[in-house]
Order: C-alpha cells, then structure tokens, then sequence
C-alpha cells in the first residue's frame, strides 16, 4: 500500500480514490474519531457545493473509475522472503 501512494500522485483523499483503492484489492475500515468544534473560519461547502461535490464524487465513481489506472491488483512486496499484507490501516 505504501508503494502505491509512493508512486501514484493522483491520490487525494476523496471517495473516489477509495472506491478505486477497493476495486484493487485494498481493505478498508472505518475508524471512530472525536473531532473538536471549529474555533474560527467557515466552511467552504455550502448547500450549493456540497451538491457539486457529490455530483462529481458520483460521476467519477460510476463513469471514470472503470477507466483510471490499471485494474491490476495491489501486490504485497517482498522481504526476505515474508509477504507483507496490503491491508490499509
């Protein structure tokens, strides 16, 4: 998993790229965080952007996502001949 966020630069930290990660072999979990309440600014999306956002998290997801990349799946690297799991964690 390293290597591909080493070599790989069109990962953000987006749904889509998720969803890509999973079409390849990774696992993914959910992990509980506590978040604090934010002391000053605002947030960028609105009711109109996070319409926007969506769309295009969908779209990419359902149309581009077929496309993108090599549908191969993740390999673990090899060390000294133990296998290493490509579980993202």
């Amino acid at each position: 998993m390293i290597r591909e966020f080493a070599t790989q630069i069109n990962h953000p930290p987006e749904p889509d790229t998720v969803s890509y990660l999973i079409k390849r072999g990774a696992k993914v979990a959910e992990i509980q965080v506590k978040m604090n309440k934010r002391r000053s600014g605002e947030s960028y999306l609105s009711f109109s952007r996070s319409i926007g956002y969506m769309a295009r998290m969908g779209i990419s997801i359902l149309l581009v996502q077929p496309f993108r990349g090599s549908a191969r799946p993740l390999k673990p690297p090899e060390r000294a001949g133990k296998k290493e799991s490509a579980v993202c964690r």
